[in-house]
């Protein structure tokens, strides 16, 4: 890292080997106490082996689609999706986006977006509410795009 460069990779890598520094460690010591307390993407814990632990359903190396949602329709899909740990673990992947306030993005593999839009067509057939049917049927016309692979430009 250049010196006068203060960005937040840097100022975290200052933070996380601080301890090894103050012990004397060497440049390449300091290296591996960064890698150690490098922060996950999405920090969830205190769930490890109970029912709720979603580690297993932890994003592959597959092919990634990206999918954008807003809260409303998350709250949605987490109440519909209690009992079905898969697709809750794609809906806690979920991150903001800074350029587009109030949106949601989550990285997701096809086969997951499939899952996720049979549910919502699911709960489009058996919704009365004409909100709720809107809401259901924005999402299943966006997870379709997510799906093919097209991407709106934020």
């Amino acid at each position: 890292m250049s010196r006068g460069h203060d960005s937040a990779l840097s100022r975290w890598y200052t933070a996380a080997t601080a301890p090894a520094q103050q012990l004397g460690a060497a440049p390449h010591e300091l290296a591996g106490a960064a890698r150690l307390r490098w922060p996950r993407r999405s920090p969830i814990t205190g769930f490890e082996g109970t029912e709720h632990d979603l580690s297993s359903h932890e994003l592959r190396k597959q092919e990634v689609r990206v999918w954008g949602l807003d809260d409303e329709s998350r709250g949605l899909l987490r109440a519909e999706t209690t009992h079905m740990p898969a697709l809750r673990a794609v809906l806690a992947r979920a991150r903001q986006v800074d350029s587009a306030p109030g949106l949601l993005l989550v990285d997701a593999t096809v086969e997951e977006l499939d899952e996720m839009y049979t549910l919502v067509d699911h709960l489009l057939d058996a919704t009365r509410s004409r909100r709720r049917r809107e809401l259901l049927g924005g999402l299943r016309a966006d997870l379709c795009m997510a799906m093919d692979g097209f991407q709106a430009a934020l």
